[in-house]
């Protein structure tokens, strides 16, 4: 699978290395953890893995010079998104995805984050970088545990610090506890340009119920092979282009209808929308449709594609994903 997205998101792994955030294994994780818990949902597992990706993107975007996120800091934004959704059995099952020392680490920090919870109900916003803090603070002078006062004071001193603006928190992640979905019925009935209703119905695009609990994404899956009316293999990207632009187009149109929707069905939503583009046939598409005989050649052909297509919409896809 090919995934364009704009730079890679660098974060340090357990033996002090600097490697790509891996979207895809986290998502991975997840969808592993949901099945094994017995509450299977693979899309919720994919808007968690966005959800993380997005706010270590915002994050640095925000603070450039920041140094770079531990991976066991992803692994545990990603386990309290699952605490905090209610889905507490596959939170503990992912954190026993991690190494040993990795999951020890999860394990401490997430009774560090209770414990101020309790103590500090109000500083939610903060929550995230002041746990951190205690508990790096504490590693640091070598401490395997810390007496309640000692953890209060270390977290008054980072609470002043931060109101003070000298260190906000670097990633935040905002979520509802309750299940909201936007339905396709919904955005379609938003929707008054007949063409791209026309390319729903032949299911050239088609968009999925979008939950709004997380991290909304409106996914477009686009058929190449719906494009070819007229055309006789083997084509290129110029004689394809005018389909590609009216697609283009279309998930423009949709996006904005999206919009719409969501803030009849909720007015304070935080439009516009993210988008996610698939091109789920796209393999099969550049082999059969302009002789790309070799995986990296079709690969190089899709990827191209996927490039054009992006640069024609106004709303510029959060992430394209080739098949």
């Amino acid at each position: 699978m090919i995934e364009l997205s704009v730079n890679a998101i660098l974060i340090l792994d357990p033996e002090g290395r600097s490697v790509p955030f891996d979207v895809e294994r986290l998502r991975l994780r997840i969808v592993d953890c949901f099945n094994r818990a017995g509450t299977p949902d693979e899309e919720l597992a994919a808007d968690i893995a966005l959800s993380v990706e997005y706010a270590l993107r915002a994050g640095k975007q925000k603070n450039p010079d920041a140094p770079l996120v531990l991976s066991t800091d992803v692994d545990l934004m990603a386990s309290k998104i699952l605490d905090d959704i209610g889905y507490g059995q596959a939170a503990e099952l992912f954190r026993n995805t991690a190494s040993a020392p990795a999951a020890a680490f999860l394990v401490e920090m997430n009774r560090i984050r209770s414990f101020l919870e309790r103590e500090f109900p109000e500083n939610g916003a903060n929550m995230d970088w002041i746990v951190r803090k205690v508990h790096h603070t504490l590693t640091s002078i070598g401490a395997d545990s810390a007496a309640p006062g000692l953890i209060v004071e270390l977290a008054k001193h980072f609470l002043l610090t931060a109101d003070r603006g000298g260190n906000p928190p670097e990633i935040q992640i905002r979520f509802s506890p309750r299940k909201l979905t936007l339905t396709q019925p919904l955005i379609a009935s938003e929707l008054k340009e007949e063409y791209a209703l026309e390319l729903l119905h032949k299911r050239v695009i088609t968009i999925q119920d979008i939950d709004l609990r997380l991290f909304p994404v409106l996914r477009f899956h686009v058929r190449l092979s719906g494009l070819t009316e007229g055309l006789t293999p083997p084509i290129t990207e110029l004689s394809l282009s005018p389909a590609l632009f009216r697609i283009a187009d279309a998930m423009d149109s949709i996006a904005l209808a999206a919009d719409a929707a969501w803030k009849k069905l909720s007015p304070n939503a935080e439009t516009p929308l993210k988008t996610a583009v698939y091109l789920a046939d796209s393999s099969v598409f550049v082999h059969d449709w302009m002789g790309c005989i070799n995986g990296e050649q079709g690969k190089r052909c899709a990827t191209s594609l996927a490039q054009i297509l992006a640069s024609m919409m106004a709303r510029r896809p959060f992430r394209f994903y080739c098949r």
